[in-house]
């Protein structure tokens, strides 16, 4: 991966996710039934982070937000 494209993910994708993850926490409190898949999205973006700058820490995070997003994404439907 050319290392500009690297940068740019490590350094500033972060600020953007991060306020992904803290519209899709308002939409879910709104009961938007579209919450469950733009969290599922972000969380695909975190993925990417993950991936690219190293920190495997995140990982476990990741994937259980991912299942549980897609758990409640079809509870909801059901409702």
């Amino acid at each position: 991966m050319e290392e500009h494209f690297k940068n740019l993910i490590t350094q500033y994708l972060p600020y953007f996710i991060s306020v992904l993850t803290l519209y899709t926490v308002k939409i879910t409190g709104d009961k938007n039934k579209n919450a469950w898949i733009l969290t599922m999205l972000n969380q695909m973006l975190w993925l990417l982070w993950i991936f690219v700058s190293g920190n495997s820490g995140f990982i476990i995070l990741n994937l259980g937000i991912i299942y549980l997003s897609v758990v409640n994404h079809f509870k909801w439907k059901k409702a």
